[in-house]
């Protein structure tokens, strides 16, 4: 790199952090009024809103993948929508079947 270009990226380099500090020494940060009591969101209002009850979920159901084998592999199939409005199911790939069926045989591993 020659010296000017040396130079001239010395000079960009302090006129940009001197272009920012000066900039924010300009004006003072604004105060504001004071006024705490505005309310500055729109009313909202659901009609006939109730709350639901939290449902209820069996602990031992949780964290379970699919234990079907053959519905774990319909799941990672594909599914396309033509351009005609046709649709067209992929059957997962045997690479992904077979790394699949590991993965339900060793589910720790």
């Amino acid at each position: 790199m020659s010296h000017s270009a040396k130079l001239i990226s010395a000079l960009l380099v302090v006129a940009a952090t001197a272009g920012t500090a000066l900039a924010a020494s300009v004006s003072p940060p604004s105060r504001g009024t004071g006024d705490f009591d505005t309310m500055r969101a729109a009313p909202i209002s659901f009609p006939d809103f109730a709350a639901m009850p939290t449902p209820k979920v069996d602990p031992d159901a949780q964290g379970r993948g699919p234990l079907d084998e053959a519905m774990a592999l319909e799941s990672y199939g594909t599914i396309t929508l033509n351009r005609d409005g046709s649709i067209e199911e992929t059957p997962v790939s045997e690479a992904l079947r077979d790394l699949i069926i590991q993965m339900l045989a060793n589910p720790g591993n």
